[in-house]
């Protein structure tokens, strides 16, 4: 095992260089208080275990051991043959045994698969699954070594290799050449790790299913411990470097706890260990952490006597847990999930005195998920033509049931990962493969366009006339068809809505045509004044979007940024109102104080529903009545707040700003206020789900031309023009397709306005930000991203200085 260097607090480089400590053993112990469960990474390095999520077109694979070597005669019944009745008899039932020690199922009990061949009948959701042409059936697998032994046998399974050392496995391998460690690959039910998942660089993690991760828990000697452990990395403790490492090891520890707390989140009420662990793996895929190896074992298969009734369990409880884990993965991910079972051996196919079996070679492996090519995958072992032991002969080397998994599903060179090449199966839906050009995860990420105005009412665009939205108006603005938005299969749409030239103090409300109009504002400004906010919303009857206006007149000016298709995890809202201070909707009637921090729960609430893989919402926040020069910052809760503005206001002033954030510990949001005293009003018009394509980050920083923070330290000139690199940026990936910005202008000395939109593009007919002198403006901007991961900021006239914090981005 590898020593890795762990930072020192010495300022001396060299001297920290020097100072090299494996975290390994203090993990080990650092969450075993409390009744956590343990998290074991089997390396730590000084990043976080958790690793980026998953990308549009990774794979997951979840792996599960049989271990004791399963009866795949009994498994896969051959309930047409003869000669398996004349080795094992005939039972009475699937778990009674009959005469003289039977313990050959009756066909007339089996699941009807085909060829002769019947699932055992405690088998009923692989048999629906079957039906459906997503379960692929290998037959007469097994190693060519014919090891009968549990330790040795298993280890060259794992091992994939021709090793008779054993000392890294094939996904371990897999892992490290991909560069992948943290919770890549991750062992559900025990705090060790397989030797499957060991490689030589990557971390692994073994994560253990009894009980609730520490911190989690409510007892206040827990939570004061907890608080107490996540502190001591933040300083230099005075004891020492060993003393440091060890309290940030605590602190790494338990903040990694937190974060894979919410799979035990509600309890998992069964007696089926397996099921219980398929949950847990099924929620550790929903939180996306970067999960692409996920291994399960479940005992008990060594039926040496008395085998019908232990292995009717055992089938029973291998069923049931299948279908835990598909039916809890998020629609998202389901589709992404393969899963396959395997076992060291088969069974002797004559039954024991003691109506078992004995250790054999030859059994039956499973392969389940939407894109596996079902149906047999490959011929079944003669039960007449035996080997000298009276075993079955191999008609499938286990090693090619893996080199097709690589291969085919997780895009990998299975030659050198198992040292050798070797004939694949049929066994994944064509174009199915993680090379493929097209993504899995069909229709459920947003879209992103090049900006396009599709109203005006200041030139006609949009509606043919040129008017004023008057005092209690509404109008129905087309959206489908527009703008290079789709005619059909659209559900929501994000637009960038502008009021200009109004004469009194109002506010508009946007809703999907058709509803009621909601109890909401989208946006609020005073007469004389220019003002832009992005909306996200719902269409409505015949893809429009109705506006209405409150009070005086104004013109609306309107761009479309993106679309959501219908089919989609984001669930666009009618707009709904969670908080108010005004009147006490959210939390208790009054103005939220300098340094004051509100505590919004968004979860079960406005139409947002109690779920465990709510990942993000969409709020529109307005300040009303602020007494001071001042700004918001919005974060998920139980992080960290943020070096971040959401919505920036001076006094008297009411400013409203739409605030995409990943819902914290609780199904919070907080809001901070930073100065002075003011009203805070927040709407809710939709949600993301965990795997939605959308991926919230906690606000970070990317531009401030104040300080040189991506762009140089001045202001933006008239016609200037920004480059500002967002991938790889502010935890943004390369691979990323678009972003979510919240972009500020402040100390603007002209009227003018910011337009925002991919690089190398031409530059569009629209604005994301109106500015005026003597104003700091926010405004949420989606905008894909351009060559290289660049997106270009505009300054129509003046100077101004530019600030942009990343809150989000989509695949």
């Amino acid at each position: 095992m590898t020593n890795l260097i762990a930072p020192a607090r010495s300022s001396n480089p060299t001297e920290r260089k020097r100072r090299e400590v494996s975290r390994r053993r203090f993990l080990q112990g650092a969450v075993m208080l409390g009744g956590a469960a343990m998290v074991d990474p089997v390396f730590f390095r000084d990043s976080a275990w958790a690793g980026p999520p998953l990308g549009v077109r990774d794979r997951i694979f979840v792996l599960i051991e049989l271990s004791g070597g399963n009866d795949g005669l009994n498994t896969l019944v051959p309930a047409s043959n003869s000669a398996y009745y004349a080795k094992r008899g005939t039972a009475q039932n699937a778990t009674t045994t009959g005469p003289s020690s039977a313990i050959g199922i009756p066909a007339d009990l089996t699941l009807p698969v085909g060829e002769g061949f019947g699932l055992h009948p405690n088998l009923t959701y692989l048999k629906s699954r079957f039906d459906g042409g997503d379960l692929a059936i290998v037959r007469g697998v097994g190693h060519p070594s014919k090891d009968h032994s549990h330790f040795s046998g298993m280890a060259r399974i794992m091992a994939g290799n021709n090793s008779e050392t054993y000392t890294t496995g094939m996904f371990g391998r897999w892992l490290d050449g991909m560069g992948m460690d943290g919770l890549a690959g991750i062992n559900v039910g025990g705090s060790s790790v397989p030797l499957v998942l060991q490689g030589t660089q990557a971390e692994v993690t073994g994560l253990s299913s009894w009980g609730g991760l520490f911190g989690a828990s409510t007892q206040q000697h827990e939570t004061l411990a907890y608080d107490s452990l996540t502190n001591l990395g933040d300083d230099d403790i005075g004891k020492g470097l060993w003393s440091n490492e060890v309290a940030d090891t605590f602190q790494a520890a338990v903040r990694e706890a937190r974060r894979i707390d919410p799979i035990y989140s509600p309890n998992v009420s069964t007696n089926n260990y397996l099921a219980r662990n398929l949950t847990f793996a099924a929620r550790l895929i929903n939180l996306d952490l970067g999960a692409r190896v996920i291994t399960v074992s479940q005992g008990g298969y060594d039926t040496h006597s008395n085998q019908l009734a232990g292995h009717a369990k055992l089938m029973k409880d291998l069923d049931d847990g299948l279908k835990a884990l598909f039916e809890n993965t998020s629609p998202a991910f389901r589709s992404r999930v393969v899963v396959m079972t395997y076992s060291e051996f088969g069974r002797r196919v004559e039954r024991s005195d003691s109506a078992g079996t004995d250790h054999g070679t030859s059994s039956v492996m499973f392969v389940v998920g939407d894109h596996v090519h079902g149906g047999f995958a490959s011929d079944a072992p003669s039960l007449t033509a035996l080997d000298s032991r009276g075993d079955l002969n191999l008609t499938t080397d286990v090693r090619s049931v893996f080199a097709t998994v690589f291969d085919d599903w997780l895009d990998a060179d299975h030659t050198a990962l198992l040292g050798a090449t070797y004939p694949k199966l049929n066994l994944f839906d064509e174009n199915s493969g993680a090379g493929n050009a097209e993504p899995l995860l069909a229709a459920v990420a947003y879209q992103s366009m090049q900006p396009a105005r599709i109203l005006d009412t200041r030139t006609g665009v949009g509606l043919g006339r040129i008017f004023r939205l008057g005092a209690g108006q509404s109008i129905d603005v087309p959206v489908s068809g527009q703008g290079n938005v789709p005619l059909t299969g659209v559900g929501s749409v994000s637009i960038n809505v502008t009021v200009s030239d109004c004469d009194a103090p109002s506010y508009l409300t946007i809703w999907p045509t058709g509803d009621p109009r909601p109890n909401a504002s989208n946006l609020n400004m005073v007469a004389g004044q220019t003002v832009p906010n992005l909306v996200v919303s719902k269409l409505g009857a015949g893809g429009k979007v109705s506006i209405f206006n409150a009070a005086g007149t104004t013109n609306v000016i309107v761009d479309v940024v993106g679309w959501f298709p219908v089919d989609n995890s984001f669930t666009s809202l009618v707009p709904a109102r969670v908080l108010d201070t005004r009147v006490g909707i959210g939390v208790a009637k009054g103005k939220v104080g300098s340094g004051g921090v509100v505590p919004l729960t968004v979860r079960n609430r406005g139409g947002v529903p109690d779920r465990s893989d709510l990942d993000a919402v969409v709020l529109n926040i307005t300040v009303a009545e602020p007494t001071a020069p001042s700004y918001l910052t919005v974060w998920p809760n139980g992080d960290a707040r943020p070096n971040a503005s959401n919505l920036n206001m001076v006094a008297g002033q009411t400013v409203p700003n739409l605030v995409i954030s990943k819902v914290g510990t609780g199904g919070i949001v907080n809001v901070f206020n930073a100065n002075g005293s003011t009203h805070i009003i927040a709407d809710v018009l939709g949600w993301f789900p965990r795997g939605s394509g959308f991926h919230p980050i906690v606000p970070a920083r990317i531009l401030d031309t104040r300080t040189g923070n991506g762009a140089p330290e001045a202001k933006v000139g008239q016609s200037g023009l920004v480059e500002l690199q967002v991938s790889g940026r502010g935890g943004v990936p390369t691979d990323a397709k678009s972003a979510v910005l919240n972009v500020t202008a402040t100390e603007a000395d002209a009227v003018s306005y910011l337009t925002v939109w991919p690089a190398g593009q031409g530059r569009p007919d629209s604005s994301s930000l109106n500015t005026s002198p003597g104003l700091t403006v926010p405004n949420l901007v989606i905008t894909k991203l351009g060559k290289g991961g660049v997106v270009d900021l505009y300054n129509a006239f003046g100077t101004v200085h530019v600030i942009a914090d990343v809150v989000g981005w989509f695949d």
